[in-house]
C-alpha cells in the first residue's frame, strides 16, 4: 500500500478491495517503522484519524485515504505549533477554505508535519521537535521548509501531503527528496490563511508522488467563487496534451551562485528529453539583472513580519526580545535584524519588485516555460544550516539556496520541481516556471516528463 499514489489509493477504496481503516493503518504502521530515523511529523492523531477512516465516505473524491498537513496552516483538532516552543502552540478551531476543501474531499488527516520554526530556514529543524531527515540518506537535510512533508511523501508514510512555499519550501524539498512538488499560481487556490488572504510570498498545495495527485488535490482545491482570479481548470485541463512548448533554459541565478556539476548536467540532460519529446529549447540567461537588490528585499519582506513576534515575546516574557528563552537564536537573529529595516520596506519591496519585473520576466516574451535548476545545492548535511545559526552568518547560502525560485513566489507566478536524475544516490529535481495563470502547461508539461523518465524511488530507509 505504501507504494500507491493517491489516485490509485481511491481506486482500491471505491471498488471495495480495501478500506480505508487498512489504509490508514498501513500508513501508520509506516511511520511508526520510520520516524525513529527520519523525525518527519510533529503533532500526531492515529487513533483519531482510524476512528475517522471507519467513518470514511465512499462517495467523497478520496474516500478515506489517509493524507498529512504542515505544521503550518490550522486543522482543527491538530495543535498547531509552527515549528515554534510549545508555549507557542494554538488549538485552532476552524479549518481556512483550503484545509476544508480538502476535508470535503475526504481524506482522513493523520498527522501535521515537521517545519523550521515560522518556516524561517530552508532546512526543517527546530528546537521543539529536532531535524527531519532525507529518506535518501539521513545524514542530509530534506531541506526545507516543506521537509516533513517531502519526507513524509518520500519514505511512503502517505501519498501526498500538505506543503507551503514562502520562497521555494514546496519545490526543493521535492528535489531533495524525489518527491513532485508544485507551486500554484497566486491566488488559484483557495485560501490556506485563517484570514481568507492570499500572501505574496506564502503559497500553499502540496507534495506527491505523482503528478496526477497533484492536479486532482489541485482541481478540487480551486478558488470557484464569485471573486476568484481565475477560471477554474477542469481535470481535462490538467491532464497530458502534448502540446508543442517553447522551453527557455537558463543555467545562472540572481546571486550568481555556482551550480553543482551534477545538478547542471541533470538539468542539460532535462533539456534533451523536453527536445526529444518535441518541444523548442532556447538558451536564456539573467545578464543585466540586479539579483542582489532584488534578494534584498525578498529578505525584507520575511523581516517585516518579525517586530510583531519581537512584542508578542517581550510581553509575554517581560525581558529583552534578545534574551528570550522561547525562540532559537537564528529566529532570534531575524527579530534583532528587523530593526533595521528601512521606513515603509514592504512598500519600497513592493516598489523595487515592479522595477525589477521586466527584468526577470524577460524570459516569458520568448517562451512558454521557464527551465532552471531548483537550487544550485545538492542535499547537503544537517550542521550546514541549523536553528542555533543566525542570520548574518548564514544569509548567503540561503540567498544562494533560493536563487532560482524566490522570483515565482513574488510574482505569483506557477513553478513546480520535477524528479529528474540521481547522483550520486541523491535525487535532483528540474525546476520549471511559467507564466501567471499558465498551471495548465505545467501540469502538461510534468506528464509527460513522468512518463519519459519514471522517477527514481530507491531509498535507504
Amino acid at each position: 500500500m505504501n507504494n500507491l499514489d493517491l489516485t490509485a489509493q481511491a481506486a482500491l477504496l471505491k471498488a471495495g478491495d480495501v478500506s480505508a481503516r487498512e489504509l490508514v493503518e498501513a500508513s501508520i504502521a509506516r511511520a511508526q517503522a520510520l520516524e525513529p530515523k527520519l523525525n518527519a511529523l510533529t503533532t500526531r492523531r492515529f487513533e483519531q484519524a482510524l476512528v475517522a477512516a471507519e467513518n470514511a465516505d465512499l462517495e467523497t473524491p478520496f474516500a478515506g485515504a489517509p493524507f498529512m498537513h504542515k505544521d503550518l496552516i490550522d486543522v482543527p483538532g491538530f495543535a498547531r505549533s509552527d515549528g515554534a516552543h510549545a508555549a507557542l502552540h494554538q488549538q485552532p478551531e476552524r479549518a481556512p477554505p483550503l484545509i476544508g476543501a480538502l476535508q470535503k474531499a475526504g481524506l482522513t488527516f493523520l498527522s501535521a508535519t515537521n517545519t523550521p520554526e515560522f518556516a524561517s530556514l530552508p532546512v526543517t529543524a527546530n528546537q521543539t521537535f529536532g531535524a527531519t531527515a532525507n529518506p535518501w540518506d539521513i545524514s542530509k537535510t530534506p531541506a526545507g521548509s516543506s521537509g516533513g512533508s517531502a519526507t513524509a511523501v518520500a519514505a511512503g508514510y502517505v501519498a501526498a501531503a500538505h506543503a507551503t512555499d514562502g520562497a521555494g519550501s514546496i519545490r526543493m524539498p521535492s528535489s531533495f527528496c524525489g518527491t513532485f512538488g508544485f507551486k500554484p499560481t497566486r491566488e488559484r487556490l483557495l485560501s490556506g490563511e485563517a484570514d481568507g488572504t492570499h500572501p505574496l510570498l506564502k503559497h500553499h498545495h502540496a507534495i506527491t508522488r505523482s503528478v496526477r495527485d497533484s492536479a486532482w488535490l489541485f482541481e478540487l482545491t480551486q478558488d470557484r467563487s464569485a471573486q476568484a482570479k481565475y477560471p477554474p481548470l477542469s481535470a481535462q485541463q490538467l491532464s497530458p496534451q502534448n502540446r508543442p512548448l517553447k522551453i527557455g533554459l537558463m543555467l545562472d541565478n540572481i546571486q550568481q551562485a555556482e551550480v553543482a556539476p551534477p545538478i547542471r548536467q541533470a538539468i542539460e540532460e532535462t533539456a534533451k528529453r523536453c527536445a526529444d519529446l518535441g518541444h523548442e529549447v532556447i538558451d536564456l540567461s539573467l545578464a543585466g539583472v540586479d539579483g542582489q537588490g532584488f534578494w534584498a528585499h525578498v529578505e525584507n519582506m520575511f523581516l517585516v513580519r518579525m517586530p510583531f513576534l519581537v512584542a508578542a515575546i517581550e510581553q509575554a516574557t517581560g525581558a529583552a526580545f534578545e534574551d528570550n528563552q522561547l525562540l532559537s537564536p537564528f529566529t532570534t537573529s531575524m527579530g534583532v535584524a528587523s530593526r533595521d529595516l528601512p521606513d515603509q520596506a514592504e512598500a519600497k519591496a513592493m516598489a523595487a519588485f515592479e522595477q525589477h519585473r521586466p527584468s526577470l520576466l524577460a524570459g516569458f516574451e520568448s517562451v512558454d516555460v521557464l527551465l532552471t535548476p531548483v537550487t544550485p545545492n545538492m542535499p547537503f548535511g544537517h550542521d550546514v544550516l541549523t536553528p542555533q545559526g543566525n542570520l548574518a552568518a548564514d544569509g548567503q547560502k540561503i540567498a544562494d539556496m533560493m536563487s532560482y525560485m524566490a522570483a515565482a513566489n513574488v510574482y505569483g507566478l506557477p513553478a513546480m520541481s520535477i524528479p529528474c536524475s540521481t547522483s550520486p544516490g541523491l535525487p535532483i529535481g528540474a525546476h520549471f516556471m511559467a507564466a501567471q495563470g499558465r498551471d495548465d502547461i505545467l501540469f502538461e508539461l510534468a506528464y509527460a516528463l513522468e512518463e519519459a523518465a519514471p522517477w527514481p524511488v530507491q531509498l535507504t530507509v
